[in-house]
């Protein structure tokens, strides 16, 4: 049974850091590069988004910011890419700005561990 769980790789808050600049850089990623980086800010945010749902079911009270970004990644999940290039990086821009505010407020909980 265990054989068919998915091993998951540690999150890695660089590589998380990386894919935001790339993505809140002053320009646009091209069109090539517009579906990779949204195909990697989703993964990252559905990592943040279950972590953040994690530590506010382990916490004794709620956290309403870690919530909040949690519930704004989940609406951004529930997006489908647009093909159009424009909107795509319209969606992309709120998925990497909402990845970098849950990862900076997961690790100040401390969810997180800061890499060195």
């Amino acid at each position: 049974m265990l054989a068919k769980v998915p091993r998951r790789q540690p999150l890695d808050d660089d590589t998380v850091l990386a894919d935001v600049s790339t993505a809140l850089d002053e320009r646009a990623p091209h069109e090539e590069q517009v579906k990779e980086s949204t195909l990697r800010l989703r993964g990252h945010l559905k990592r943040l988004a279950d972590i953040a749902c994690a530590t506010d079911a382990d916490a004794d009270q709620t956290d309403e910011s870690t919530t909040h970004l949690a519930t704004r990644a989940r609406a951004l999940l529930s997006k489908e890419t647009p093909s159009d290039y424009r909107q795509a990086v319209g969606l992309l821009l709120p998925m990497a700005w909402t990845a970098k505010e849950l990862l900076e407020r997961l690790v100040e909980l401390p969810c997180l561990r800061e890499s060195v």
